[in-house]
């Protein structure tokens, strides 16, 4: 079953949407290596319903792997602000996802979460 890493707060929000959303945020705004879902073209071609600016109900995004996911947050420093600020790094087994170029979407409410990996050091903490 495929696995899903994904950053999220306490509560399973993502850090463009939680109010505790650090000021590092803003700059991984750069749409060449961090594009717009809708402007992923493996991710429209792998799920029939990503409409152009409207994600579909249930699904969140996350990364396939660590890479995708040190490309999206690349400055070390943006992700121990994000721990220090309740963010971790939550990873799920999930069947139903679309695969992006640089991310993935997933049915979390249909994803089992299985470990957390910790922001500052990769590494695999217990549950």
């Amino acid at each position: 079953m495929p696995i899903v890493l994904r950053v999220e707060d306490g509560e399973g929000r993502g850090f463009y949407h939680s109010p505790r959303r650090p000021d590092c945020v803003n700059e991984m705004y750069d749409y060449d290596r961090n594009p717009n879902f809708w402007d992923d073209d493996l991710l429209r071609r792998s799920h029939k319903k990503v409409w152009k600016q409207a994600i579909p109900d249930g699904y969140h995004f996350g990364f396939l792997n660590l890479q995708q996911y040190t490309n999206w947050i690349e400055d070390p420093n943006w992700r121990i602000e994000l721990h220090k600020v309740g963010f971790s790094l939550s990873v799920y087994s999930t069947k139903q996802f679309a695969l992006g170029d640089c991310q993935i979407l997933f049915k979390r409410k249909r994803a089992t979460k299985i470990a957390e990996i910790d922001m500052r050091t990769n590494k695999l903490k217990s549950l």
